[in-house]
């Protein structure tokens, strides 16, 4: 929001009061945004009689209970954006009133996407028809509430910097932007107060220097964080620049992309602390762990509910008494401070972390206690007039920023076509945790036998990749990247298209438990990040790889 909007804000997705939902490959009953708002909001948009359409290359449960599927080339989904823009803006099927009165920007824009994104060229790039692409501009410009989402998966990537541009482009040109069943610009979190700091010598030192991921730099300035190159600066340096590492609510060695480049470059950071709650992947490489008292023990904020269409904070509160020798991460950090002392000390002035969150939360304090979230439910952001705050005070089309950005081409998925003939693609199931916790036992007993067989992952596959390949149902196979090879079964589906394989995220975790410790495989473990061009962010969503006879 901030290049076209010019605010530091939250995107907030208003899918209960819309009309005609297209997301582009979100999955919205996956764990994507807030999994209680979006079942309620996909519920919702059902009993008003509101359509849906999922735009992915793989039949999800999403697209599944959408009216339709329309399968795409993975990674082309931002090439459709910019020819439904086309179909819109060259058929003037936009909002007038909005785009000629609160815009700029749309002519240069314009010509861009008239030039290289007519429905002929987009066709032949995302593999939709291009009937299918004009009969879909139409019918999304004609809803009254129109509303355009992305994000991959469960959206955890920050992805095509690109095509978020063109997606959001589309709620532009709908005039969709801070109205009912609209994109809303939501207030980032700003509720705890920091004591005016006092900056010694060190602390200004350290904040001249430049990050080591290079967010912010010259090269990256659009980008506030770059964590997946964090392992890349390290193992490129003879000596790692980052001496004493601490890990709290992640687990890199998992779920980073490319888990023996995170691996080597953990190895090569002197101190490393974890502080979870399990033993899990990273934790087994830290040199120390303190561990942080387990979810249900535990006081914890809630600053946003991902994709929620108002402010909200959550707060989780403790069910249980704390059973083992554990310690609240905030806690750890209170007392680590206090031991420093003088300016550090000074900046974190609460007792425990629980007097952080009461004091400053302040008057919400109460409602969060007995309720477990505060919401403003006053919210209505801003007016178009008084909603953007870029140089022309309009949502901006193009700007100097956008313009310096590199030109929109799909990204080309890691590998040699030649030796690696297939492209592998993941995919997110509720039953599965893909981020820093893993799936409890009762989770993954209860998965289907469509994605888990003993300790055997299937992958899968459409029946006539596998009849080109010599391959059959239930047959194994080594699933082979440049990044590593996995033993995998063969599961054959109409629901996914041709020259392609797909991976469940969530499983072949080395750590944890005997539930879930050694079944199946491990996405990242054989795919890499890919740079956008445009932010510097991780947009891989995909790897070239082959199956193999074992």
């Amino acid at each position: 929001l901030y290049l076209t909007q010019g605010t530091r804000t939250l995107a907030g997705f208003d899918i209960e009061n819309a009309d005609f939902v297209l997301s582009f490959g979100s999955g919205l009953i996956e764990g994507w945004g807030s999994p209680g708002y979006m079942f309620r909001a996909k519920a919702m948009l059902r009993e008003n009689g509101g359509r849906m359409d999922q735009v992915e290359p793989r039949l999800s449960k999403t697209a599944a209970k959408s009216d339709h599927w329309i399968a795409i080339n993975p990674g082309t989904e931002g090439a459709l954006a910019f020819g439904l823009a086309h179909v819109i803006i060259k058929d003037k099927l936009y909002n007038r009133n909005f785009v000629d009165g609160y815009t700029t920007g749309l002519s240069t824009r314009y010509q861009r996407i008239i030039g290289g994104f007519p429905p002929e060229i987009v066709s032949k790039t995302t593999g939709i028809s291009s009937g299918t692409i004009v009969a879909l501009a139409k019918d999304f410009a004609s809803a009254r509430k129109p509303l355009a989402i992305c994000g991959q998966g469960q959206g955890h990537l920050p992805g095509n910097l690109q095509e978020f541009l063109a997606v959001h482009a589309l709620n532009a040109l709908m005039g969709n932007i801070n109205q009912p069943g609209g994109v809303w610009a939501i207030p980032e979190p700003d509720y705890i107060e920091w004591p005016e700091l006092e900056m010694d010598g060190i602390a200004s030192e350290g904040m001249q220097q430049p990050r080591l991921d290079g967010a912010g730099s010259y090269r990256y300035p659009n980008a506030r964080y770059l964590l997946h190159r964090l392992p890349q600066v390290v193992n490129a340096s003879a000596e790692s620049p980052v001496q004493v590492l601490f890990v709290a609510g992640a687990n890199p060695a998992y779920s980073l992309q490319d888990t023996e480049s995170v691996k080597k470059a953990f190895e090569k950071i002197p101190f490393v602390v974890s502080f979870s709650s399990y033993m899990d992947e990273t934790s087994e490489l830290a040199d120390m762990v303190l561990p942080n008292h387990a979810f249900l023990e535990r006081y914890e904020d809630v600053p946003a509910a991902s994709g929620f269409p108002k402010p909200i904070i959550g707060l989780a509160q403790p069910a249980i008494e704390p059973l083992f020798n554990t310690q609240h991460t905030g806690d750890v950090v209170i007392q680590l401070a206090k031991a420093l002392g003088h300016t550090i000390g000074a900046a974190f002035p609460w007792d425990d972390y629980l007097s952080c969150l009461e004091e400053t939360l302040g008057d919400k304090w109460d409602a969060l206690v007995e309720s477990g979230y505060w919401v403003d439910a006053e919210f209505s952001g801003a007016d178009w007039a008084d909603a953007f705050e870029t140089d022309s005070v309009k949502f901006e089309f193009n700007n100097n920023e956008i313009n310096i950005l590199a030109d929109y081409s799909p990204l080309k998925p890691e590998g040699d076509e030649g030796l690696y003939p297939l492209t592998l693609v993941p995919y997110d199931t509720m039953r599965l945790a893909s981020g820093y916790v893993g799936s409890p036992p009762f989770l993954i007993k209860a998965l289907e036998d469509t994605i888990l067989q003993g300790k055997e992952v299937l992958v899968e596959l459409n029946p006539e990749t596998a009849k080109q390949l010599g391959l059959a149902e239930g047959r194994i196979v080594n699933l082979t990247t440049l990044k590593g090879s996995a033993r995998v079964k063969v599961h054959l589906s109409n629901g996914i298209m041709p020259g392609l394989v797909a991976l469940p995220r969530g499983l072949g975790h080395t750590a944890y438990d005997r539930f879930l410790a050694g079944r199946g495989v491990n996405y990242n473990q054989l795919s890499s990040p890919i740079e956008d061009p445009a932010s510097g962010h991780n947009a891989a969503w995909g790897i070239r790889a082959k199956l193999s006879k074992a």
